[in-house]
């Protein structure tokens, strides 16, 4: 196998289509792996940052991708250069993609990235799904390239399991939290009547788009 590093933002451009083919032939089938995600990521917050996707090759076809960058940082009070995945917290998961002989391709990965210790400092790969492949796998093909490492607990997704009708459940909340809820509604009903709508085609959206728009301008995120 062999590794083909992509530096430029135009070479990243260009992988497209098989980019999103091979995230559809894996198994993180996930818009947060698709090329479409890293190109706005990287618009957005690429900045002062350096590209190093690597694309693993055999016998002349890329059978899987590491979206990779190296930023110059400080850990633990020290400056360092440090190899992460594309991702910030905007990222809820992000991963490897591969699509067959996936440990010979982890392997050939942390080969090459041991190979040119001289551009990097360390390595912290955040977010990685649990119950993934690369999760079970990653600690012993670091070990095996003699690699310290360490594991630790990244993003959760909480929720509530809800076993019953909604009266039921609500009946068990606290006295203080039906009322933060009552207060809440009462609130939203002095602007006018709630509606819930179910958008589950959003190719002629009308005006929906630009009401969500709206609405997020008045949020934190409108900056």
């Amino acid at each position: 196998m062999k590794i083909e590093t992509i530096t430029k933002f135009e070479d990243f451009l260009s992988l497209e289509t098989i980019w999103n083919n091979l995230v559809e032939k894996s198994e993180n089938d996930t818009l947060f792996l698709r090329h479409e995600w890293f190109k706005c990521w990287w618009l957005g917050f690429g900045k002062n940052k350096q590209l190093f996707v690597l694309l693993v090759k055999d016998e002349g076809s890329i059978i899987g991708i590491a979206p990779l960058m190296i930023e110059r940082t400080h850990y633990r009070g020290f400056p360092v250069r440090k190899i992460e995945f594309i991702e910030n917290s905007n990222s809820p998961r992000v991963n490897f993609i591969l699509t067959k002989k996936k440990e010979e391709c982890l392997e050939a990965v942390f080969n090459y990235l041991k190979e040119n210790k001289d551009k990097w400092d360390i390595i912290d790969l955040r977010n990685v799904p649990e119950d993934t492949f690369i999760c079970g796998s990653l600690p012993e093909v670091l070990d095996r390239n003699k690699l310290l490492s360490g594991i630790r607990k990244g993003l959760h997704s909480p929720f509530i399991s809800v076993n019953s009708d909604w009266h039921t459940y609500y009946s068990t909340r606290t006295r203080r939290f039906r009322k933060s809820l009552k207060n809440k509604t009462n609130r939203i009903k002095k602007i006018g009547e709630p509606v819930i709508q179910k958008f589950e085609n959003i190719g002629n959206p009308g005006t929906v788009l630009t009401d969500i728009m709206e609405i997020a301008k008045h949020s934190w995120k409108s900056k």
